[in-house]
């Protein structure tokens, strides 16, 4: 019976450790992660407050487009004809505030 060198028992017990690690990171990683709404999340009520708010701002005739980020920022676009935007961003500020959203900064931007 031939015997094993010790350097091949060395090298496969890294190549273990390394296994074994990445595993464990990997499992780390995933258990900090939130789960997805379809996985039995609870949703908050506000999404659908802000998407009920995003909806009468995009009702607005001068709105042209608009989104809501995760960072609590409303960007609403709309054409520039000229006149100063920060007066109507005040304007949506209290649209946004008769629905109690989680909005909390809003930028007007310059439709293309």
């Amino acid at each position: 019976m031939t015997e094993i060198p010790k350097r091949n028992y060395l090298v496969w017990g890294i190549i273990l450790l390394v296994v074994v690690c990445i595993t464990l990171y990997s499992k780390i990683n995933n258990s900090q992660q939130p789960e997805s709404p379809s996985k039995g999340y609870q949703q908050s009520e506000q999404p659908s407050e802000d998407n009920k708010a995003l909806k009468a701002i995009l009702a607005e005739p001068k709105v042209k487009d608009g989104v809501i980020t995760d960072a609590g920022v409303l960007y609403a676009s709309v054409l520039d004809d000229g006149t100063r935007r920060d007066g109507y961003a005040e304007y949506l500020c209290l649209v946004l505030k008769d629905y109690k959203t989680s909005v909390t900064r809003v930028k007007v931007v310059k439709y293309n």
